[in-house]
């Protein structure tokens, strides 16, 4: 039996069905039934026997469960030794987030990270590809939307604002005419575009934009230059000294933020460092990052 195998019987253990394995190890569930029949052929013994629509571990698959988690186990250790599960604040953690985020939130507040713990490094992954915990392309990550599938575990950590800015001129012209009026730029991400960047389509219905992009970072660029209004995230808007705000003290629209993390990794000392420094900000910023403004004491 290798390392494979002692995975495999792992997951059908815990999961109790061959589709709850199969899930697990994201393959199908005919695949996972080949790979069970195959090994109880091999082994020349039965592993697993059927109860209540149920898989339960007959003596000899006990047996062999007991030496693939030994086995397991041996590898976490050999984890530990080697990532610094032990408890050292030092080593280097992966994070992903959108580019945005990463440039206007994240890297202007690396010093208190690093106040806190020098001996860490965080190593920024800005894009919008789903980067991969579970095959270990990343250690954390902050995305929107909850995650449909994969081991990750998943945590609402923020509501992200979103309203319409431009430069000065165009809001005077808003002004003496309305948002219609306006030129716009639009957020287009194909068929993926989320609902709720939808809005200047949906609610302002330019008859034409002046112009696209895949991400906020092009789109705040675009605002600035005046050429457009655009919506933005409001921690980027209400943060640009050069916009203003053309829809209120409200988001017009909202999206969650979600932090996800590696279960194998829920006691790895850096690991739980940077997701507490990192939770600790958001609670900080809760309300600019939802885009609420507060009212004037005048």
């Amino acid at each position: 039996m290798n390392w494979d195998d002692a995975r495999f019987l792992i997951a059908i253990a815990e999961g109790t069905t061959l589709s709850a394995a199969a899930r697990r190890l994201r393959v199908n569930q005919s695949t996972a039934a080949r790979r069970l029949a195959r090994l109880e052929s091999g082994l020349g013994t039965r592993l697993f026997e059927r109860t209540d629509g149920r898989l339960r571990p007959t003596a000899e698959g006990d047996r062999a469960l007991t030496h693939a988690r030994a086995a397991e186990e041996s590898l976490r250790a050999l984890d530990r030794e080697l990532t610094g599960w032990d408890g050292r604040l030092e080593g280097t953690v992966r994070l992903t987030a959108l580019l945005s985020f990463c440039v206007h939130w994240i890297a202007p507040r690396l010093p208190s990270l690093q106040a806190l713990h020098p001996g860490l490094t965080l190593d920024l992954l800005p894009t919008g590809d789903n980067l991969s915990l579970g095959r270990r392309e990343a250690d954390l990550a902050l995305r929107h939307g909850h995650p449909t599938a994969g081991p990750a575990l998943a945590r609402k950590v923020a509501s992200l604002g979103y309203a319409a800015y431009a430069v000065p001129s165009l809001a005077e012209q808003a002004k003496r005419e309305d948002l219609t009026a306006l030129p716009w730029a639009d957020c287009d991400l194909g068929l993926d575009t989320p609902e709720a960047l939808l809005w200047v389509r949906e609610t302002i219905a330019p008859p034409r934009f002046v112009a696209r992009a895949p991400d906020a970072v092009t789109l705040l660029a675009i605002a600035r230059s005046g050429a457009a209004a655009c919506l933005l995230p409001c921690h980027l808007g209400d943060g640009d000294p050069a916009l203003v705000r053309l829809t209120g003290s409200n988001p017009v629209t909202q999206r969650d933020l979600w932090l996800l993390s590696r279960p194998d990794q829920r006691d790895l000392a850096r690991v739980v460092a940077v997701k507490t420094w990192l939770l600790d900000a958001l609670a900080q910023d809760s309300r600019p990052l939802r885009g609420f403004i507060p009212p004037s004491d005048g």
